[in-house]
């Protein structure tokens, strides 16, 4: 079974995968990307924004009502998601200076990392740029980072960490 997958996937186009979630690339970083992108050669580029899902608060639905909660996570959601379309925009610029093919996905999910390995599991993706951990040490004890969790299950070689 892995096999046919593994088939399929390489039937796809070789895609390089920017997962966009929660913090602007900095100037520095889109000059990287430029690189990445003239180095490798993909045939595609996948742009991921991802929006983290709050969780769900009881307390808050029998404090406020649940139709006043309801809008309150729509009104948040929505912010979310301009706050991902700007940065997208960030990076789609950089991809305009290329003539290679991009799709932009749109995810809401509770695990950022699943989500960028399941789209690697999914595509041809020859390499995957994301965010390195802003996390501290003891933090990282507690919970380990979005990148980390990618890190350990795709490889550190197929991934740029960005600032």
């Amino acid at each position: 079974m892995d096999e046919i997958k593994k088939e399929e996937r390489k039937q796809k186009p070789e895609t390089l995968l920017i997962a966009s979630y929660g913090h602007k690339y900095s100037k520095k970083s889109l000059e990287k990307i430029k690189i990445i992108i003239k180095k490798l050669d993909p045939k595609k580029i996948a742009i991921l924004k991802i929006i983290k899902k709050r969780p769900k608060k009881e307390i808050v639905d029998a404090y406020l009502g649940h139709e006043e909660k309801e809008k309150i996570d729509n009104e948040v959601q929505h912010t979310k998601k301009h706050m991902a379309d700007e940065i997208a925009s960030d990076i789609i610029d950089v991809i305009d200076e290329f003539e290679i093919p991009y799709d932009v996905y749109l995810r809401t999910t509770d695990d950022i990392s699943k989500e960028i390995i399941d789209e690697f599991e999914r595509m041809n993706i020859i390499h995957v740029i994301i965010h390195k951990s802003i996390k501290g040490k003891l933090e990282k004890i507690i919970d380990s980072s979005i990148a980390d969790r990618v890190v350990k299950k795709i490889g550190k070689r197929k991934i740029t960490l960005l600032e």
